[in-house]
């Protein structure tokens, strides 16, 4: 499977760019009892998870 990672900026900045402002950001990290179930896990260093409040006034 091949895997297409984004960066950081591309993540945060789609949204910006849309006028959203950003609340939190929360990386994903499995648990030792989830890597040992799926060992694949292991390799996964973060997926990103962004709130957003909404769009910014102008």
């Amino acid at each position: 499977m091949l895997k297409y990672r984004r960066t950081l900026g591309t993540t945060l900045n789609a949204p910006i760019d849309a006028g959203f402002l950003i609340q939190k950001v929360e990386e994903f990290a499995p648990t030792a009892a989830q890597i040992r179930a799926t060992p694949s896990l292991a390799d996964m260093t973060s997926a990103n998870g962004v709130s957003c409040l909404g769009r910014a006034s102008a």
